[in-house]
């Protein structure tokens, strides 16, 4: 996680100037100890100045968005695309070999008010296995 200036695409999706503050958050997610996802979000720093301070591991950041900001995520839009890894990163994060199909995850999250809070994107290896029981 850190504060850094906004690209083109990321001040485009959350309609800001090119090169305004934004915290970056980027996270592996796991199934049974096995990577399945790699998350990343752009949040206007603007919005939530020290939230790098207040987000912890265990934290739910959309969570800290409601209590500790007070912003209301009202609606999105998802956008979904098969991909091959795009990177050496992802290939070595996610254990796969680099012709594995993944899902590629755009979002971009709005408040009440129409204000853009969270572009979120997700790189997904579509396969794990849960354990279910009956109890």
């Amino acid at each position: 996680q850190k504060v850094l200036p906004a690209d083109k695409n990321v001040a485009q999706k959350l309609r800001l100037e090119t090169g305004a503050s934004v915290y970056y958050l980027k996270r592996i997610r796991h199934v049974n100890d096995e990577p399945f996802l790699i998350d990343e979000h752009y949040i206007p720093y603007s919005l939530c100045p020290g939230i790098e301070e207040k987000y912890k591991e265990n934290t739910s950041l959309y969570q800290l968005l409601k209590v500790e900001y007070q912003f209301n995520l009202h609606y999105g839009q998802i956008e979904f695309q098969p991909i091959t890894p795009p990177s050496k990163e992802a290939v070595d994060l996610l254990k796969v070999y680099p012709t594995t199909s993944l899902l590629y995850v755009e979002r971009i999250v709005y408040s009440d008010k129409d204000v853009a809070l969270d572009y979120f994107t997700a790189t997904i290896h579509g396969k794990f296995t849960i354990d279910v029981k009956n109890t």
